[in-house]
Formats: C-alpha cells, structure tokens, sequence
C-alpha cells in the first residue's frame, strides 16, 4: 500500500510509503487510522474519514456512489477502521480524505491491497503564517467636484492555494469550511490631520488560488488630500497564527477652479455589445444661467443639443446615442452666461454581438390537425424537434385532456422523432403541442393542434382512415405495408416497428467505449494519425435490416465551429444478429482540447420500418501534458453536473481556467408549512396530541418543504424526532430525490408512535437538508410541541371536529382565535367576533383584521374579503376571445402577460408598460433614513425601459433619479438622509412610446428619532400572522420591543424545582402529571412506570440509507436508469430489538413492470446492522418515466416497507 497524503492548502504533507504483507486470515486489508494534533500529540475525535475508488491518474475523477467500508465520521473515537479489497478495485487506487474541525484537511491516494490488518497515524496540523495578499488597490474613484462621492475597491485574495498534487478532486460538501480561508477585509480613509473619515469591514470566505473583489459604499469627501488604507486579518480556526496585510494609497479631491463649470457627464451603460443604447446625463453646477450645451462623441454622428429639463442652479441634458462595435469618446461642453465652460467626457467600449442561442424548433406529426377519432386507445402524439446547440433536450406534451391546457408528460429527446403515449377515454374535442427545452431558450409548435374523440361514431379502418396508426411514416392502403385491403382495421407492420437497430459496442484503438464518457488521447495515438475503430452494430428484430449505414463525426466542443466525419455503407444485417465493421478514422488539423465522438446508424428493415441509433463519448487531447483550463478539460471541477463551455455558467470561454459559478450560496430551503391531520400547527407553540392517534399508532404529519430559489435542491434528507424530559425518543428519517426551483413538496409522514406512549409534554423537530445545482448546503429546522393526557377531555378546538358547522376544523377555524391566538383549549368553536377583529386570516392572503388586511374596512367589519382585482385578459384565467386557448403564452392575441386584449390579431398598438411596486412595503414605518427604492416592470415591445422614482420627500411630488431597467426584471434606486415624515413614492417607466407609473402611489413613513418597536412596527416579527399590539398576544404595550409570544408550560413540565425540594417535575412526588401546575401539593404516588417493552416494527426494524443507481451508466445521477439498464439497490438494515431476528429475507419489486427480486433468508444479531445489493435488470422495451420502488424486508413475525421512485430517462 501507498499512501500519497497533500493538503489543498498553505501546508504540503510529506508522502509515505508502506506495504503491507499478504495474509490468508481475510479477503481483504483493515486499515485503522488513529487521528492526533501534530502539535499537542493528543488524539482528535468527530473525524470524517472518506475513501472512493480514483478512476483516473490524477484522482481528478472518483466513484462517489461507492465509498469504502468504514467511511464516515469517527464519533467520540479517535480511529476509524477503513476496509480495502483484496483486489485494487482499479488502477490508480483511492483517494483518502480526513476531515477535523479546526484543522487543515488531510487528503491522500491509498493502494492498500491484500489481506490483513494494520494501522495507520493521520497527523492533523494548523496552518502557520496565514496571509490574504491585496492585489490591485489602485482603483479610487474621485470625480473632481465640491462634496464628491468616493468609491474604494481592492482585490484580496484567499489565503490557501492548491499545490495540484496526488488528489485532485475536491469534495463539493466540504469546498466551504476547508478549502476556502475566512478573511475579514477592512477599508479606511484618513483626511489630513490623521482623523478617520471612512471605514468600512468585510467578512470574505475565498476558495483557494482565488481571489475576492471588493467595493465599498460611496462616500461623501470635500475638497483635499487623503489616504486610504486597506487591512486583510486571516480569521479561519485552520490558522495558527496569521499575518495582518496593508496597502496605503493617497489621492485628491480637486476643487473646482473658480473660472471653470463643474461639468459632469455620465453614461449609462458605459460598455455592452452592439447595438448599445446609451444614455448620457450631462450636469452643470458654479455657472450663471441660461447655459448652452454642446455634445460631441466620435461616432460619426456629430453635435447633439437635446435639452431635456432643468431646474434651479443644477440643470442636467439628457442625450440618447446608439453605438455599433468600437470604443468611443463622448465629451460634453457647456457654457454659461459669462462666457465661462467646462467640459467632461466619458468613455464607451461596445463589443461585437454574440452568436444568440436560439430556441428549438418544434413541428407536431401526429396526429394531425384537427383529426376524428373513434377509438379510446392509447393516443401516440408523435413531434419532430431541432436545435442548434443542445441534445438531448428536454420536451413537454401540453393537453387539456385534464380539462386544463397543462404539462402532462416530460421526456429527454435527441435532435429527432420521438413519441409522447397517454390512455385516454372520454369523447370531446382537445388541444396539444409540445414544448422543448435546451436549457436557456425553449419554444412550443408554432400552433396548437386540436383532435376530436367521438366513440359513437362507427370505426373508419385504420386502413382507410388517413392516419399514420403505427408511426412508420406510412398511411392506409396500399401504401403501408401492414394494410391488406382498405377495410383492414390494423395498420401495424406484422414485423413491429421498433428500436431494432443499435450500435452495441464500439472499440476505439482496441479499448472499448461507453457513451458520454472523457478519454484522454495520447501523443502517440495522435502521431499515428489515426484511429482505429471496431463497431458493432446489432439487429434485434425479426426481420432483415437494409441499405444499413452509419457515420462517425469528430467535433471540437472547445472550438465549436469546427469537425469533420465520414459515412460507411455496410452488408445487411440479418435478424438478430451482429456485425462487425472495422474502419481507421483519419485524424486532420487535431489541437489540444476537447473532441465529441459522435455516431449515427441508419437502415429500413424489409417492412419498411426505419431504425436509427447514436452513440456519442469524449476524447481529451493535452500534447504538452500541462493541465488544461478547467473549462475544456473535460472535467466537472465545480461538482455541478455541467462540464466545460459553454455548458458550464462558471466559464467565460474555452481557455477559463476556473469552472466555478459565480453564484454565492444562499439559504433556499425552507419548512413552510406542518399538519399533523387537519390541524395546521405554529412553530413554537405547544397543542394536546388527539388520543385517537394513541389507537391508530402514528400521527398523519404531512410537511410542505419549499425551495424558494432558482436551482434544483438534490439528495434532501429530512429527520423527525419526539423526545420529552424523561428521555423518551423516537425518530424517523426519509429522503426525497430533489425539490425543483420556486416549488413545494408536499411529504406525507406516518410517524410511528407506541400505543403506550407516556403522558407528558414532548418536543418535536423536523430538520431538513440538502445541496443545490451549486453545492450549496441547505437546511431548516421547525420545532413545536405535543402534550399527551389520556384522560385529558376533548375540546372543541383540537378535537378534529367541525363543531359549529362552518366547514372550519380547529386551528383553521376563526372561534378557537378569541383569545388573541390559537387556543387549542378552546371548548367553543363558534365565531363570537367579527372578521375584522377575530384575530384569524379569514379570507387566506396572510394579512389579519384591520388595518393590516385591505379588505377590512373597521375593527367592527364582518367581511375580510379583499377588493377584487381586475386582472388583464392575457392573465385573468378566461378564455376571453371564445378560441379555446386562454392567457399568455397559449392564446396567440396575447403579447404578454399585462396585455388586455385577448382576441387575436387584435394588438396592433404599443401598450403601455407595467409597473409593480415592491419596497418600501405600502404604509411602512421604518426608523432607517436610508432606504432602496425597488420596482418591477414589463413591456409589450421595449427591451429596455427608461423608469424614473417620483417622491415627495423635497415637499412637491417630482422625479428624484431615473434608471434604466430591463423588461420582466426588477430595479432598484436609493434614497439618503431621507429626514423624519410621512411621504408618497410610485416609478414612472417609458418605452420611448408610452409611458406609466404604478396603479397607486405608496406611503412609508420615516422616524429616525423616534424609536420603533417590534409592537408597533407593522411587521409580523414572531411569525404567528398577529401584528403589533394590541393584536399580537406577545406585546404588553405598543413599546414592547419582543413580539414572541410567551408560552407558559405547567410547574411539572417546566424544567424548574418550583418547591425547591431539590426535585424536578415528575420526579417530584407531589406532580400527579406533567400537566399539574402545582409542584408542591399533592402526595407521591409510588416509584416509577415500568414501561412494557414497545412491540412496533418501527422500534424493532430499522430501514436506513437506500441507494438506486445504474451500473450501466454509472455517471447518471441515483434513483435514473433507461430500459435495457442493471440498476444496484443498495438497502442499510439495523436489528434495534434485544433479540436476534431470524430468516429475514429483502425483497425489492418495481410491480409496473413485472420485475421483482428476493434475497435471503439471512440471520440480524440483537444491535448489528447490515447492507444488502440486490442487483435487477430493466426491460429493453420498458417506457420512459417514473416507476414506484417497493422496498420490502420481513420475516414471519415483523414486516417493513419503504418506497422510492426511479425514473427512466
């Protein structure tokens, strides 16, 4: 065994080596690692030990699906026992890796084989002389004016690199805490006395070798001399010590000479690709008035004089310039009534236009517009889809067949034909179309379709009918060969056509090939100048494939303008059988980078079927045997899923040597929502658990977790548990494959309870994790509590029941709020208090009782029904023009959403734009005078729009600052030193045609010297939908500063000794129960319960970790295979009883289609825990979509099951 050990960071171990002689006491090598600090020599506990078999030299690659037995964390030991095979699972051994909080990461490539047991030290160190270099502090922006904004930026960078040695794969889940240094970077400004002017601090974690840029906010300087500073400290706990780097620079703000304007010209934007729209803003200050302006830019368009407005002694021209490619200089000059000028230029830079990606093409085959059916079979919808960068790309089948225009079915589709089935029986007329995706654009059919189902009308003969019935391309007599006659009812060629034809295997230079796979090409292959190829192609039909021919494509993903391929005729092939066709592929003009294979095979059967099949893989060419740049090598470096550019978002093009996205990670997964049955339950608040659920053996929980980001959020693992003080505890833990962007998943749970469950008050937490597209962590957590009393008596508010008859049930009904919030002990569920003042969210739109809710009127309303709102025809839900389609995108009279004519042909005119208003909140009361100013807008025509913030914080309602803002997206402008007041705000936008400000003006008032609580600053702070006092039962008056409710829990529930006998709660024998308020009355009752051993399965077998992959194509993601796949169920099972269970036997069963596999019996110690495989096949015709997993393990006296879902892609 060798161990290669390195540290992506400032330190380099040392490599060892040793070798451990083969024995014949085991099949296999235990190596077990004790862990220390180099420095105190002492041992280190909660290591995370992980080894993964390298699939390549550099163990730049790993099989992360297979670690070794043993890897994981250490717990309270200090050594962890990893078990290596007898046999090197591959060539280049494993790479190890060790995880100590506080320490540097221990990595390194094992080649342990044999048999045997050794041990092994892992030495863990801290860094010395931690340092964060600044780089390029140079950049301070200070326009030459009296009170000129200043601008510092700087870029510092991490203070860990990578040494590019032995392991070369990070683990994405640890990139953050360990590879990455924390760096606090502070700027400061000093005037000419030494007095500190400005500071600004800021937290950084930098991934190592990179580097964080910086900018500080503007700040206001008068005229003179300064000096800034900037300060990096190391603050990472992997650091022993570190050394403090600062950079000085000093600069001037200039005064303005006394006989020249303060003249500023700025432009918005200075730099993008043509044609760029630039505005230019032209400012003039120290003169007499009137001025003249002149502007001049040397884009051959000559002077412009366009004065726009003006006011006071600040008078501003605004000028609108379009530039193709090239850089420009603009100067504006400016003139005043003495004679006096000024002048300032600004400089823009327009590069040439991108090649625009453009959407797929769609085109609907069948079944035809408008066609007749009189049959409720299977409908095949059969599309045609091209696209000029992506494949394969994602498609959705649209219907109304549900009875609304909806997705019904998604699939993965080559740049081809593909099918979309669906059962259907029920007569009426329908729409569909389907719309493809290539992850940046996607595109329906120009045009729904529509069919009509009629199964009263007699059957016309598929012979006759003028359908394509079996999707070969050929239709009805005599032209598809499956037709006798023309009264033959069955079109289908007596030889199915299917996917007969397919490239089996393919050999490049004596080495086999699998699909999508990197190989790298080596100097000699590319000295020879050519390849050799051996492919086989298969028929696995019955009849005779013809005029069979394939190509061989060779393209260059770095360069995507270039490739070259060759097409081959070949013999036919007889019915199931193979050939084998040989062919030296020549190589031409081959540069370093990255080159897609790509096969294509063709051929039509005697039946006329056609059968096509591809096959595609990568070859990387390094000739210097340098590294290449992350974004061609070929390699998922950021863990993402996507490789290389353009694929990858982190690549700015082929020679980018950093395939990181730029996307800062953010929390985005959220617990919004928990029910146990119909109750809805508050986080932190405490409810009496209904003792049906005692009878039934669990409690129904269903947990909405909602991503509310832009990327998927994969492997989310969620845990409940309930504990009470005597320790009593009882956890379930499930997965769920992913939560897909700005969605809910819904999770119903059965928690598992014992019949005998003590009395008392539990705790119950549900945590939740996972990672998105960018390896991002995500977690939440929800806490609240049960209180079980057998004998406690029902009431009327927790007995799910709807007692007062209004459809309403406990804490969804406005009687059990009286009190100010849900009261579960509430014995009358009637409503006593009218809409406006129950304290409930009556009409659902999270706002409750005047004045908070708009539709409240006064304290005394009876009706919290909002106002309805008028939406747009194109949004409204209404077929509006009686065409069948309804809103924007599926009725073509619609331009956008805000468009309001939704009949066809029927938008000849430009609309105005719309704007929508989103901070500061409508009646806001806030104690900050600095505050954004943030809108949306959208647009019919205009791509960007001119928008303009109106206030009346300068005592008349008028613009303050314009922005130009992208349509469909938000914007944002800033006020400051906004002074105390109540003021009105709104944003006017133009799209040089028309123009519109928001529906309604919006109010915020500012009180920065008069202090704002949490009870009364219109704000929902603890979360309970009750605001301010005296609505919120958490305010004992309007200058309460906590919101949060306070929960009083029982003497003998309360964690207190409340008699100070030295005993707590139930173990003080005075409690009766854990709801007796009273510590000191009463008498003991006897020692403790003997609780009876708990017989649920739940308590006896335990299912944990399942694992669905395909070792067919190892590199999909778990839980997706394709029909002919062997997929590898992997199931961890644990015996918590005392006792052995014997003769269990592990089942798996994917019943919708028909394959099933058993293993066992097998034998389960009281305490062991053991892993199963069971290993199945796919069928070669199985369809495309998501099949349930029955995971079931029993044996004659115990029985679980757990359920999964695989998807076919």
């Amino acid at each position: 065994m060798k161990v290669d050990a390195k540290m992506k960071k400032f330190y380099l171990i040392s490599a060892i080596f040793m070798f451990l002689i083969a024995s014949a006491a085991a099949a296999s090598v235990t190596v077990t690692y004790t862990f220390r600090d180099i420095q105190t020599v002492q041992p280190l506990a909660n290591v995370d030990s992980l080894v993964y078999p390298c699939l390549d030299a550099g163990c730049n690659i790993l099989n992360l699906a297979t670690p070794l037995p043993g890897s994981g964390n250490s717990g309270s030991s200090s050594q962890a026992a990893i078990v290596y095979p007898t046999n090197l699972i591959t060539p280049y051994g494993y790479a190890a890796y060790y995880f100590a909080h506080g320490f540097a990461p221990q990595e390194g490539v094992a080649t342990w084989h044999g048999n045997g047991a050794t041990t092994f030290d892992i030495n863990f160190n801290k860094i010395a002389n931690c340092k964060s270099i600044i780089n390029g502090f140079n950049d301070i922006i200070t326009p030459d004016a009296d009170g000129a904004d200043v601008t510092l930026r700087a870029n510092v960078q991490s203070a860990f690199f990578d040494p590019h040695n032995y392991v070369g794969y990070v683990l994405p889940q640890y990139a953050a805490e360990f590879y990455s240094s924390e760096v606090q970077a502070t700027f400061r400004a000093y005037d000419s006395n030494n007095v500190v002017v400005f500071t600004q601090s800021f937290p950084l974690n930098i991934y190592m070798d990179a580097s964080g840029s910086i900018t500080s906010d503007s700040f206001a300087l008068q005229p003179g001399t300064y000096r800034a500073e900037i300060e990096t400290t190391v603050t990472d706990n992997q650091c022993s010590n570190q050394l403090t780097q600062l950079q000085t620079v000093y600069f001037t703000v200039e005064q303005p000479s006394p006989g020249t304007l303060g003249v500023d010209l700025s432009a918005n934007p200075v730099s993008g690709t043509e044609p760029l729209d630039v505005t230019f803003t032209c400012s003039v200050t120290n003169g007499t008035q009137p001025y003249s302006f002149n502007f001049d830019s040397d884009d051959g368009q000559g002077p412009s004089v366009v004065l726009i407005g003006a006011s006071g002694t600040n008078w501003q021209q605004y000028i609108v310039r379009g530039y193709m490619e090239g850089n420009y200089n603009a100067t504006c000059t400016v003139t005043d009534s003495q004679g006096r000028t000024g002048a300032d230029s600004a400089m823009i830079t327009v590069t040439e236009q991108p090649v625009v990606n453009q959407p797929p093409v769609v085109t609907l085959v069948s079944p035809p517009n408008g066609t007749m059916m009189t049959n409720d079979d299977n409908i095949v919808f059969t599309y045609n889809v091209t696209d000029d960068s992506a494949s394969p790309l994602y498609c959705t089948l649209y219907t109304n067949m549900s009875g609304t225009f909806r997705a019904d079915i998604s699939q993965y589709t080559i740049n081809n034909t593909a099918d979309f089935f669906m059962a259907f029986a029920q007569d009426g007329s329908y729409i569909w179309n389907v719309q493809c995706s290539d992850g940046v654009n996607s595109a329906f059919a120009p045009e729904n379709w529509t069919f009509t189902v009629n199964t009263s009308l007699p059957d016309v003969p598929e012979c006759s009918d003028g359908i394509d019935n079996d999707a070969d391309g050929l239709v009805d007599f005599p032209s598809d060969p499956g037709c006798v006659n023309v009264t033959d009812d069955d079109e289908t060629n007596q030889d199915v056509c299917g996917e007969n034809l397919n490239i089996s295997s393919v050999y490049m230079n004596g080495e086999r090939r699998y699909n999508f796979m990197n190989y790298s090409l080596s100097n000699a292959e590319i000295a020879a100048g050519y390849l050799d190829f051996d492919n086989f192609l298969t028929n696995t039909g019955d009849s005779t494939i013809l005029y069979t021919n394939y190509s061989i494509g060779l393209f260059s993903t770095t360069n995507n303008t270039w490739g070259y391929g060759y097409t081959y005729f070949l013999s036919d092939i007889d019915p199931h059988s193979t050939i084998l066709d040989s062919r030296d592929f020549n190589l031409t003009d081959i540069h370093d980078g990255r080159y897609e294979v790509f096969y294509l095979a063709h051929g039509i059967d005697s039946n006329g079927c056609s059968y096509g099949d591809s096959f595609r893989f990568f070859l990387i060419v390094n000739t210097s045997q340098t590294p290449l740049p992350e974004c061609s090598d070929g390699i998922d470096n950021d863990a993402d899923g996507l490789v290389d550019f353009p694929s990858d978002p982190g690549c700015v093009n082929a020679t980018d040597d950093d395939e990181t996205d730029t996307v800062p990670c953010t929390n985005h997964l959220n617990i919004t929502r928990i029910d146990i049955g119909t109750l809805e339950i508050f986080e932190g608040f405490a409810y009496p658990m209904n003792n049906n659920y005692l009878a039934m053996g669990y409690l129904p929980f269903d947990d909405y977790f909602t991503n509310t980001g832009a990327s998927t959020i994969r492997n989310v693992n969620y845990t409940t548990m309930m504990t009470n003080q005597s320790g009593d505890s009882f956890t379930e833990s499930s997965s769920i494959v992913h939560i897909l962007p700005f969605s809910t998943y819904v999770e119903g749970q059965d928690f598992d309870i014992p019949s005998t469950l003590s009395e008392g008050l539990y705790n119950i937490s549900v945590d939740v994790e996972g990672v998105d597209s960018y390896g991002c962590a995500q977690d939440d957590q929800f806490r609240f509590y049960l209180i079980v009393n057998r004998s406690a008596p029902s009431y009327e508010c927790s007995d799910s029941a709807d007692n007062d008859g209004d459809t309403l049930i406990d804490a969804n009904d406005p009687g059990c709020y009286d009190t100010g919030s849900y009261n579960p002990f509430d014995d009358d569920e009637n409503d006593t208090l009218p809409e406006c003042s129950d304290n409930f969210d009556n009409d659902g739109d999270n706002l409750t009782d005047f004045p908070s809710d708009p539709g409240c009127i006064s304290i005394s309303d009876d009706n919290e029904t909002d106002v309805i709102i008028i939406y747009p025809e194109c949004s409204d839900g209404i077929d509006n023009d009686g065409d069948g389609l309804i809103d924007y995108p599926l009725d073509p009279g619609c331009v956008n959403p805000i468009d309001n004519n939704e009949t066809d042909g029927g938008n000849q005119t430009n609309e105005e734009p719309f704007v929508v208003l989103f901070y500061p909140f409508n009646g806001m009361i806030t104690n900050e005078t600095d505050l954004p100013f943030m809108y949306g807008v959208f647009d019919d025509s205009a791509s960007w729009l001119n928008c303009t913030l109106y206030t009346n914080i300068s005592g008349t309602f008028q613009p303050e600052q314009s922005l130009l803002t992208l349509n469909g997206f938000f914007g944002t402008m800033y006020g400051q030193d906004i002074p105390d007041g109540t003021y009105i705000w709104n944003v006017r936008c133009s799209d040089g045609v028309n123009s519109a400000f928001a529906p309604e003006n919006w109010t915020f008032t500012i009180t920065g010297s008069t202090p704002v609580y949490q009870c009364n600053d219109g704000v929902d702070n603890d979360g309970d939908s009750r605001i301010d006092y005296p609505n919120d039962p958490g305010c004992s008056d309007a200058n309460d500063d906590n919101e949060t409710d306070i929960v009083t829990q029982p003497q003998c529930s309360d964690g207190i000794d409340n008699d100070g006998d030295g005993l707590v709660d139930m173990a003080d024998p005075d409690c009766q129960n854990a709801d007796d308020n009273d510590e000191g009355d009463g008498s003991s009752s006897g020692g403790p319960n003997e609780i009876p051993e708990v017989l649920d399965p739940e308590q006896i077998l335990y299912i944990g970790h399942i694992d669905i992959h395909s070792t067919t194509n190892s590199g999909y993601e778990q839980e997706i295979a394709k029909a002919g796949d062997e997929v590898e169920i992997t199931v961890y099972i644990e015996n918590l009883a005392s006792y052995t269970l014997v003769s269990l036997k592990l089942s798996v069963y994917i019943e919708d289609l028909g394959i099933w596999r058993t293993i066992g019996p097998f034998n389960l110690a009281a305490g062991e825990h053991t892993t199963k495989r069971v290993y199945m096949d796919i069928p070669d015709d199985a369809v495309k979509g998501e099949y349930d997993v029955r995971i079931t393990v029993a044996n004659d006296d115990i029985k679980r099951v757990k359920y999964r879902v695989v998807t076919l892609v």
